[in-house]
């Protein structure tokens, strides 16, 4: 969309349709389907978990650690992430911001 804001729609078609850049968007869509399908990406979404090697010990560390690299904040009340249980399911979210620059 910004694409098309900048060039006009004439302009972007013209892009769109290059042949050149139609083979390059089709060697990457081949490069990404390789990757998605040797990382076993949808078996991944299947399983609903995700194993992860970490030093980190309390569960409760490890998702701070994660809340504070990802720069997200955790919509689990506090109180529901006490006890020692050996496993935590915590929810997250992040607000995406959309940066518009002047031409």
């Amino acid at each position: 969309m910004l694409a098309i804001a900048v060039l006009g729609f004439n302009e972007f078609m013209t892009l769109f349709k290059n042949p050149l850049y139609r083979f390059i968007r089709f060697i990457v869509y081949l490069l990404a389907k390789a990757l998605w399908t040797q990382l076993d990406i949808s078996g991944e979404f299947r399983n609903g978990t995700v194993a992860v090697n970490t030093v980190l010990q309390d569960e409760k560390e490890f998702l701070n650690h994660i809340i504070k690299l990802t720069n997200m904040k955790c919509l689990t009340p506090v109180s529901t992430l006490d006890g020692d249980c050996g496993f935590l399911a915590a929810n997250l979210y992040a607000k995406s911001v959309l940066m518009l620059w002047s031409i």
